[in-house]
Order: C-alpha cells, then sequence, then structure tokens
C-alpha cells in the first residue's frame, strides 16, 4: 500500500492537467471535512455559535490573514455569542 504512493505519482505524471485537478481535489475534500467537523457533532448540529465561528474563520481565511488573528477571532466570536446565550 505505500508504495503505490510513488508508482501512482509516476504513472500520473505524464497527465499534466492530472496533477492540477488533484490539487483541487485535494482542496474540496479538506474544505468539506472542515465543514463537516465545524457543523455536526456526534451526528448532531453543533450549534448556532459554532458555525459563526466557522464563518469568521473562511472569511479571514480568504482574506489572507493572518494563523493567529483567525484563531483569536474564532475564540472571541464564539466567547460573545455563548455570552448572550446564543447557542
Amino acid at each position: 500500500m505505500r508504495l503505490a504512493g510513488p508508482y501512482m505519482r509516476q504513472f500520473l505524471s505524464r497527465f499534466p492537467e492530472f496533477e492540477g485537478l488533484a490539487n483541487e481535489l485535494s482542496r474540496i475534500l479538506l474544505f468539506s471535512l472542515a465543514v463537516t467537523v465545524a457543523l455536526f457533532e456526534a451526528s448532531q448540529f453543533a450549534g448556532f455559535a459554532r458555525l459563526m465561528e466557522f464563518l469568521v474563520a473562511v472569511c479571514l481565511v480568504y482574506k489572507k490573514a493572518p494563523f493567529i488573528i483567525i484563531v483569536l477571532s474564532e475564540a472571541i466570536t464564539t466567547v460573545l455569542l455563548r455570552l448572550f446565550a446564543i447557542d
């Protein structure tokens, strides 16, 4: 199984359009995983506070903010929403 990755890389490097497609597919897969983790907890909706936290993070990532700013703004958003009893 561990040899399949390098073998497939050598085999598929002949097709340059596949490399671009593979990069896009990996981004889509990681984004869908992040959405699932952010919105659901034990097959239940995680709550409005976590949804807003995720949306704030997505907006800041889109604007290419530094990582520490993203993390702090997520924390502040969640704290404020839970302080006002919005869960």
